[in-house]
């Protein structure tokens, strides 16, 4: 590599003058930039910044999307002697009338785009004394109509400021970091001396934003000074992406975090849709591979996953991950399907690599190893080894312009003290494990990394972002973490799931029992609007917590917009209105907005959205596909669907509410071809046969205690009514209960579990009523309602969800309703082991002693008409009465 970064371009440009240096797609062509071209328009451009007063160490303002032709602005201005100041794309007139005047810039290059939206009007207030367009080859400022010269006539020193790069204080008081020449030509050179990442035959996909230090440097200033070459893609989809990839050879590629984890999902999500044989072949080899990469450090994938890696194209080598810590399980499943990231380190302050993992030896979870020519240590490290992040070398920035407090802070006998913690492992890989100012710091004297917690609980497939903080005591003091958390609402979608809140209490509850207590989530918040974060991925914690994301009850909390002319337009139609009066009675909510989501501000739970379809269908004649529901989330899309397909003529339902209208309807397929009401003598001599053997296999293994069975005293239609905490509750209720009952009664179950052809003659002997999708929700009320009706017994677990702690949950109403629908009793059951014998807690089966207890019946009132308050006392003596029973358990068992 040439002494120097205008040297090296130079020599490029003679050895392979017609060779691409820079590409992009336009209008379905690939315009091209040869290394001869480049150098030329690099030199004329900065030969006419000269002559209209730009000087060495002047600063110029670069403020457009990413291109070949930014490229050349940069590289025109550091030729002209001066420093750049890349400016972020997405900036608004606001924060560029704060950062140019701070910085002193009077020239500036910019795209056409962003001339006419920002800079035009800008130019009245600012008055710069140059404006170059550098996309539009039509207009006299155009960089493009700039005279030919031949070489470059400054000659810069390695002290020269290169770059001014804002790191903060875009709307107050600005933080620009000042780096030189060397600062960056000597990060390229110890990235080159690393050996093995790059060199002149490579082609490198440029798609983050180039105004971040770490996207300069990897997919840009590194490979031009090696020769290579350079294709920008500006769409951040999937397919565009991989078109690029393809079209053009690309053999390296450097992203985000954020990025590697879409890619990641959108390869795992793609297993879901196959076939049983399809799934097990795919996971045999996924394990293979894993063992291989684990034992060897080999990636397998490349060869057993060819299909996956091919996509990238055929050229493709690595990715190379900075701007946040990467996940390592996301490194992990894409390395062992052959996808190789290389983690890195760094800051804008240090030009900005620090270290990073070498090629064919990365360590998962690590960033790498220091660079060739950089110092770093771990101050004050504790007992784990974890301390302070410092470093030193000659990529250490000049200074914050402007603020010698602040560089005094961060830099101290050289070092420069990074605010970030982390240790070293015995082979001197860097683990990052925090920020410093981010640590939580719990009451117990417990220190919480965030990252850490919001890795490992986003493991639940369901959750799309999330954001870990402490919850505040009156005092000040912190007990609980609490979380903010985005669906993953295209998986939703596609898995046909409306409300998402359940799904992932369960998943958190259960990811919870693998963390100690101190790192686990108590309480979190869903909210629709994606977290703010960086162009490069990191979560803006101080600004979540400044919006009051949590509670909506920040300084600066989320508002409910100005309803725009079409949403009026919406919201007056005479349909629409009768739908929102009648939400507005289902919800108890006054007022209502299109941008409301269902569940999160109007309330709708399961029970209330499966009655919202009801009367969308009977009142509306609007029929809701179940493969349609999970898309209908907003009261926006609800809306839209009435106006477009309802009737409005239809007359509103009087009487039963919409839910208890359904509930009374025939189900499609009948009661008594769904379900085998009289087994014959084989039929009950097997069902006798499963109960006995269930019954003798619990009494030896475990013990069983029940007491209270002869407080059921009714022989027909009741409730029995457990809480729900292990996949066997169903089979412990069977095998306890008394022959006459179990015989005769009806079992609730989820449909994933027992759905499907191959079980329907299970369902039809044993009495199965499957739930779960709105669909099946309103099938499984019809048949429980039938059942009752014929004076069958029903087996139902209120709480709609099993729990991890014994500890019984408010219950839905469904039960509730039942009862009062056909005054059927309720026997209130408390059941204590089975959550130690087979569970999500405990998967594998243990044996354990099993304690049941059985009720007085609780009867709902006589009326002829029931209201949300008949049902929520209901639901409430339940609620108590089952608590009251375990109470009493836990006494007798001295627990």
């Amino acid at each position: 590599m040439n002494g120097n970064i205008l040297g090296a371009l130079k020599a490029n440009a003679a050895k392979n003058p017609q060779k691409t240096a820079l590409c992009v797609k336009r209008n379905g062509e690939y315009v091209k930039y040869s290394y001869g071209r480049f150098y030329e328009m690099v030199c004329s451009v900065a030969n006419r910044l000269i002559e209209t007063g730009v000087t060495r160490n002047d600063f110029v303002g670069l403020f457009s999307e990413n291109s070949p032709e930014w490229v050349v602005a940069y590289f025109a201005i550091h030729a002209s002697g001066a420093a750049v100041v890349p400016l972020d794309a997405q900036y608004t007139e606001r924060e560029l009338s704060n950062l140019l005047p701070f910085a002193g810039v009077k020239t500036l290059l910019c795209s056409r785009a962003l001339y006419d939206k920002i800079i035009k009007t800008l130019d009245e207030k600012l008055k710069f004394e140059s404006i170059y367009l550098i996309d539009d080859q039509a207009v006299d400022n155009s960089i493009f109509k700039m005279p030919a010269y031949e070489g470059y006539r400054v000659t810069r020193e390695e002290n020269d400021r290169m770059s001014l790069i804002f790191t903060s204080g875009t709307t107050g008081d600005p933080k620009g970091v000042v780096l030189t020449d060397r600062n960056f030509h000597s990060n390229v050179e110890s990235i080159i001396n690393m050996g093995g990442l790059m060199d002149e035959t490579d082609v490198v996909l440029t798609i983050l934003p180039l105004h971040h230090c770490f996207s300069f440097t990897a997919t840009t200033l590194l490979p031009l000074m090696l020769g290579a070459s350079l294709t920008f893609q500006p769409s951040l989809k999937g397919p565009d992406i991989l078109e690029a990839m393809n079209e053009t050879g690309v053999t390296k590629m450097a992203g985000v975090p954020q990025l590697f984890s879409i890619f990641e999902k959108n390869i795992f999500s793609k297993t879901e849709k196959l076939s049983f044989f399809q799934k097990k072949i795919f996971n045999a080899l996924f394990r293979l591979s894993e063992k291989i990469y684990d034992k060897t450090g080999v990636m397998a994938g490349k060869f057993l996953f060819k299909k996956v890696t091919s996509a990238f194209g055929a050229k493709f080598r690595f990715f190379v991950s900075g701007g946040a810590k990467l996940d390592s399980k996301t490194a992990k499943n894409l390395a062992v399907v052959g996808l190789e990231i290389l983690e890195g380190y760094g800051l804008t302050e240090t030009a900005p690599v620090l270290t990073l993992n070498p090629p064919g030896a990365a360590r998962i979870g690590s960033c790498g190893k220091p660079l060739p020519g950089v110092e770093m240590k771990i101050l004050n490290p504790g007992a784990e080894g974890v301390g302070e992040i410092i470093a030193r070398g000659p990529n250490l920035m000049e200074g914050y312009y402007k603020h010698p407090e602040s560089t005094a802070e961060v830099i101290k006998d050289g070092w420069f003290y990074t605010g970030d913690l982390g240790y070293f492992d015995k082979d001197g890989y860097l683990f990052i494990t925090g920020r410093a100012k981010d640590v939580i710091v719990m009451a117990s004297g417990k220190n919480v990394y965030p990252d850490e917690v919001e890795k490992h609980y986003q493991q639940c497939r369901f959750v799309a972002e999330m954001c870990v903080m402490g919850e505040e005591t009156s005092d000040g003091r912190i007990e609980k973490l609490k979380a903010i958390v985005v669906p993953n609402y295209r998986l939703l979608r596609e898995q046909n799931i409306a409300n998402c809140t359940n799904y992932i209490k369960c998943d958190f509850e259960e990811l919870s029992l693998k963390v100690p207590t101190y790192m686990r989530i108590t309480d979190f918040k869903i909210i629709s609007d994606e977290l703010p974060r960086t162009r490069l991925g990191k979560l803006k914690r101080n600004e979540i917590k400044k919006r009051g994301l949590f509670d909506r009850a920040g300084d600066d909390a989320v508002k409910k917009p100005e309803l725009t002319a079409e949403e009026k337009e919406l919201m007056s139609a005479p349909i629409a209105e009768r739908l929102l009066e009648r939400l507005k009675n289902l919800t108890g909510k006054t007022e209502m907005y299109p941008s409301d989501s269902l569940e999160l501000d109007l309330g709708v739970d399961s029970l209330t959205r499966l009655e919202l379809f009801v009367i969308l269908e009977s009142e509306f004649g609007l029929k809701v596909k179940d493969s349609e529901a999970a898309s209908l989330i907003h009261l926006k899309d609800i809306l839209e669907r009435v106006v477009k397909d309802g009737n409005a003529s239809l007359p509103a339902a009087g009487g039963a509410s919409g839910l208890l209208s359904a509930m009374r309807k025939e189900p499609e397929t009948s009661f008594e071809s769904a379900y085998n009401l009289r087994p014959g003598f084989f039929g009950w001599l097997f069902k006798h046969f499963l109960k006995k053997s269930a019954w003798q296999f619990f009494k030896i293994s475990c013990g069983v205690d029940i007491a209270g069975a002869e407080n059921i005293k009714h022989k027909k239609a009741f409730l029995l009514c457990p809480n729900h905490t292990s996949y066997i509750d169903p089979v412990i209720m069977f095998a306890a209960l008394k022959e006459f009952h179990s015989r005769r009664m009806f079992f609730f179950a989820l449909e994933e579990m027992f759905g499907g052809a191959l079980l329907a003659w299970f369902r039809r002997l044993f009495k199965i009523i499957t739930s779960g999708t709105e669909d099946s929700m309103i099938r499984s009320l019809q048949y429980s309602s039938r059942a009752l009706a014929e004076g069958f017994p029903i087996c139902i677990f209120p709480e709609g969800q099993r729990t991890i702690d014994e500890t019984v949950v408010k219950p839905k109403k469904g039960f509730a309703i039942l009862a009062c629908e056909h005054k059927a009793p309720i026997y209130p059951v408390y059941i204590k082991g089975a959550i130690k014998m087979f569970s999500k807690p405990n998967p594998g089966f243990t044996p354990t002693p099993l304690s049941i207890r059985i009720g007085e019946a609780i009867m709902p009132p006589v009326k002829a008409e029931y209201t949300e308050a008949d049902y929520d006392a209901l639901m409430s003596k339940w609620y108590e009465a089952v608590n009251k029973l375990g109470r009493e358990l836990n006494d007798e068992s001295g627990a």
